[in-house]
């Protein structure tokens, strides 16, 4: 970033900074997903136990959910297709279309 400045070449410094942006941005994606899937993992029996989503456990749930269709994490991806079959399509896609309760902090990264 430096040299770029330091070149005075503008498109180059900006399009780093931007990178640099972005990479942080993906550090606080990933930190706020793993506090989440902490939390699922504890309430793992009340999950399985139940026909539908459980309210307490819906913006978590729902976030992670939704950000595994947005981002290349194929776990993530996998426990989002187990919701899917337990919970049904048509509430992945309103999850997916943001029609569901989730946490804004993460839904404003992706």
């Amino acid at each position: 970033l430096i040299k770029y400045l330091n070149l005075k070449n503008l498109n180059s410094s900006k399009e780093k900074m931007e990178k640099i942006i972005k990479e942080e941005d993906d550090i606080i994606i990933y930190d706020i997903l793993r506090r989440i899937l902490a939390n699922l993992k504890e309430k793992i029996k009340l999950i399985i136990s139940s026909n539908e989503c459980p309210s307490e456990l819906k913006a978590p749930l729902n976030t992670a959910i939704y950000a595994s269709s947005r981002l290349k994490i194929k776990d993530l991806k996998k426990f989002s297709d187990i919701i899917k079959d337990m919970y049904g399509s048509k509430y992945i896609s309103k999850v997916d279309k943001n029609e569901e309760k989730l946490f804004q902090n993460i839904y404003e990264y992706l």
